[in-house]
């Protein structure tokens, strides 16, 4: 029957698909029916391999229920599905159905989603991208790498997870997750790592947190196929959330545990290595690496320009700091910043190099933990004297009108935010600048005006009367903003005198003004900690600390005096000890990083200021 099956799809795509092959990503979703009656176990794995070995698709499947719940899980799995694969430009999903159904000889078809009409595609084999700098390589890539095509555990324990998958969590994550697990696993040969394994570069107290670590894992996973064995267990939605958050979070502890130390306390010729040893490093920290390879290449002009032409793209003719825009029929966001030029008008020829610097490692595909909207390029506003980034829309969002509301804005336009939302925003913050340290890059502008949230009109009227759950916001996902200042951390810093209050509040005393010192990792985790200060108040940090007597300026010295008596005496009351504890590792950090290397001082981050926030988000 499958070969059937296989042979009868080859023929009808080979001839069938003529017009169309504009897609570097694809998804196929495999269905069939949990309790069927018919065998479809081979064809299903047959499928797996043509998809997933032959053209290196990702690959999920989903077990339909029986139990009445069937249709309401397939629309919601279908869904999520749509939203995390089918809504990215340039992809292409794949709905493959088995079990009963009514023999046809009809041929697949293509449908542009949000659009009426219908055309053929050219199914092809996606071919990982030569350019190992900034093109994004395709999504199926990735995961055909860690499949689970052959792995009977893996797919037990994933088949499990599905038939009670926790709520806006589909196959393909669930499937991913524990392809990495299994990937991750393999680290271990009884009880260390292999001979030839780039782990085993690493120092010694590294190691020794990896093992640890994968040890947790191998138990999570036992525990989870013992599970998936237990009748009993098979329909507890709350084991399998359960198992599914241990998995999650084991996960990426042993991920950090791996990715901190190759890119911060290797050499360069390991470095090289680890990009090579597939069995040890997971493409995701790869994909890192060659992210942290373009930073670190701060004097390198890309060969790439990343300026859009005006003419290609639409946008309101107003001088907010953000717009809207369109590229063809994608819904852009663009953030507008000015430039000066020389006597005769023209752009400094500095500029134009880092803008497109800067561009090229905003444009790079990264992880979402970085809480950076993706990149499209930027383009310039001649007129006005000014370039504008321009970012890609979250896919749920990019049909619907946004607002752009800056962190600093919602102090004053949502009066009260409850404990547990403050963290998530705080954490996630946190979590976006020490995923930028971590491959070198310092943001130089960390400050409540530069995080930002995306909100649909329809949450204006919440938010505007002041509802304390500030109405469609969603407080776990800040993007963050302000690049025009970012920049590697080893390319040093001007020292650009500013003499602005409202920005010198969040800066270390010796950067006010006139800077006495150049730009470091300590001063943006200083910076953090005085946006996290305004988190735990809910106020703006002008409005923490007291102003200066009438006729006074603050002073520098006296202002971070004056920040830690705020903090000592009044954010336990708001926030509790473990929070404050965790702030005050932001003003402390630069005294406790001397003489320490990167790799020391991200771990320092790592322990007192990340995993303690980590602490109350779980528990709040």
């Amino acid at each position: 029957m499958e070969s059937q099956v296989i042979s009868t799809f080859t023929q009808h795509s080979a001839a069938f698909f003529k017009d169309r092959s504009d897609y570097d990503s694809v998804t196929v979703l495999l269905l069939y029916w949990r309790d069927g009656d018919l065998e479809v176990d081979e064809e299903l794995k047959a499928v797996r391999k043509l998809f997933g070995a032959s053209l290196n698709f990702v690959v999920a499947s989903y077990p339909i229920p029986g139990d009445g719940t069937q249709q309401a899980r397939l629309y919601r799995q279908i869904a999520s599905v749509v939203e995390e694969s089918a809504l990215q430009p340039r992809s292409l999903l794949i709905l493959y159905y088995t079990g009963h159904c009514r023999e046809t000889e009809e041929t697949p078809f293509w449908d542009s989603f949000g659009s009426d009409s219908v055309a053929t595609i050219i199914i092809k084999r996606l071919k990982p991208s030569s350019h190992v700098g900034f093109a994004k390589k395709p999504a199926g890539y990735v995961f055909f790498r860690a499949s689970l095509v052959d792995d009977l555990d893996g797919l037990q324990i994933s088949d499990w997870l599905k038939t009670n998958a926790p709520e806006n969590v589909s196959a393909i994550h669930i499937e991913a997750v524990v392809s990495k697990a299994r990937r991750l696993q393999r680290n271990l040969d009884h009880g260390a790592f292999a001979p030839t394994s780039i782990l085993r570069k690493l120092s010694t107290t590294a190691q020794s947190e990896i093992l640890r670590e994968l040890q947790s894992l191998d138990t999570v996973m036992a525990n989870s196929r013992q599970a998936a064995s237990d009748t009993k267990k098979r329909d507890n939605s709350r084991a399998d959330k359960d198992v599914f958050e241990a998995m999650q979070s084991t996960i990426d502890e042993v991920s950090n545990l791996i990715e901190t130390p190759i890119l911060l306390d290797l050499s360069e010729e390991n470095i090289d290595r680890a990009v090579k040893d597939d069995d040890a490093v997971p493409q995701d920290i790869i994909e890192n690496i060659s992210l942290r390879n373009q930073i670190m290449a701060s004097d390198e002009d890309p060969r790439t320009s990343y300026e859009i032409p005006r003419q290609d793209i639409e946008f309101e003719d107003n001088l907010n700091r953000f717009n809207y825009g369109r590229i063809g029929e994608q819904n852009v966001l663009l953030e507008f910043f000015g430039y000066e030029t020389d006597q005769n008008g023209d752009l400094f020829p500095e500029t134009v190099q880092q803008l497109n610097l800067m561009a090229a490692r905003l444009c790079h595909s990264k992880r979402l933990s970085f809480h950076i909207l993706p990149c499209l390029g930027y383009v310039e506003d001649k007129v006005e004297c000014r370039f504008g980034l321009v970012y890609q829309l979250p896919p749920l969002l990019s049909a619907a009108r946004l607002w752009v509301i800056s962190l600093h804005s919602l102090f004053t336009t949502i009066h009260r935010v409850s404990l547990s939302q403050r963290m998530k925003t705080a954490y996630a913050i946190i979590t976006a600048l020490e995923n930028f340290h971590r491959i070198g890059w310092i943001h130089k502008a960390i400050r409540s005006d530069n995080v930002c949230f995306l909100v649909k009109d329809n949450s204006l009227e919440a938010v505007d009367n002041r509802k304390g759950d500030g109405g469609d916001v969603d407080f776990s996902s800040p993007w963050l903003i302000g690049f025009e200042y970012a920049r590697a951390g080893a390319a040093g810093s001007k020292l650009e005198e500013d003499y602005s209050e409202v920005r010198n509040l969040y800066r270390h005393p010796d950067r006010w003004g006139r800077p006495a010192a150049k730009h470091t990792r300590a001063h943006d985790i200083y910076s953090l900690g005085v946006v996290l200060m305004e988190i735990g108040f809910w106020k703006a940090i002008d409005q923490v600390v007291a102003p200066p007597k009438p006729g006074q300026r603050r002073v520098a010295a006296a202002f971070r005096e004056s920040l830690m008596r705020r903090l000592e005496r009044a954010l336990p009351h708001q926030t509790g000890d473990v929070f404050v504890a965790a702030v005050k590792a932001c003003f402390d950090y630069e005294g406790e990083v001397v003489g320490k290397s990167e790799f020391e001082m991200q771990q320092i981050l790592q322990r007192t200021v990340l995993a303690q926030v980590k602490k109350i988000v779980n528990k709040v």
